[in-house]
């Protein structure tokens, strides 16, 4: 699936942006109209269920990261145009919603954040988490490192290689916390991504016990807790900064989407 950065394209902040139609234009009204009842800067959830929107179609244009990229700035608005040509002022954003959006509006090659410390790593979590195109990029991710790891693995050596890769991964994501829920479901899914393309060879034991507790820790998950529970959920868990695959159409309804 496409995963664009948009580095190379990033355009000078202005203010002003432009939003496809589709499901990324109706969100940005619903958060819009949401803004003006509340008056209170859009947060983190809000940001998780405008960046669910853009990437329904599986990959961000270059105009999206442009939205992004005035969203994540200091301006106190971002003027936009929807594709009807109809112009919209977008509401602000607190701290962590701008950090989200930041992040994936100027992701760098992921190689960049492997291991490297505790915020490096939540990233990863954090950007997973902004839709299922993202998650599934990033579980794959993952899955290439444990794989060389896991070829290097045998009865012989116990699986040693494999083993001492996972608890190394794992321990950025040990605390309790929405992020670190998040993080064990990456680390779980892409040992099951490896699982499947060994034909089941994969012991269950070397990693059955990383499978997170009970929680919507994969975007398809936040957006059924969102609609059905309709309250934020604790991310005490997160390092700093804030920091979850099915295709929801036919199972869940986005709020400015409909049935």
């Amino acid at each position: 699936m496409a995963f664009s950065t948009g580095a190379s394209c990033a355009q000078e902040l202005d203010g002003v942006a432009q939003v496809v139609e589709g499901n990324s234009a109706k969100a940005v009204q619903f958060l819009t109209d949401q803004f003006a009842q509340s008056n209170e800067p859009l947060n983190w959830q809000n940001t998780f269920l405008l960046t669910y929107a853009l990437w329904q179609d599986n990959r961000l244009e270059p105009i999206e990261q442009d939205f992004l990229r005035e969203f994540a700035s200091a301006n106190p608005s971002v003027m936009v145009t929807l594709g009807d040509g109809s112009e919209i002022e977008f509401p602000p954003g607190d701290e962590q919603a701008k950090y989200i959006a930041g992040l994936l509006a100027d992701t760098p090659n992921l190689n960049e954040w492997w291991l490297v410390d505790q915020t490096a790593m939540s990233n990863l979590a954090i950007v997973a988490y902004t839709g299922d195109a993202a998650w599934n990029r990033i579980v794959n991710f993952f899955a290439s490192k444990f794989y060389v790891a896991w070829q290097e693995s045998n009865i012989g050596n116990g699986y040693k290689p494999i083993r001492d890769l996972l608890v190394q991964t794992y321990q950025f994501y040990d605390k309790e916390g929405r992020i670190n829920y998040s993080g064990r479901g990456l680390i779980f899914d892409a040992m099951a991504v490896i699982n499947d393309h060994v034909n089941d060879a994969v012991p269950s034991f070397i990693y059955n016990w990383i499978e997170p507790k009970p929680a919507p820790y994969r975007p398809y998950d936040r957006l059924l807790e969102t609609q059905h529970e309709q309250q934020a959920p604790d991310l005490s868990g997160a390092t700093a900064k804030p920091g979850e695959t099915p295709d929801i159409g036919a199972v869940v309804c986005l709020p400015f989407v409909g049935c």
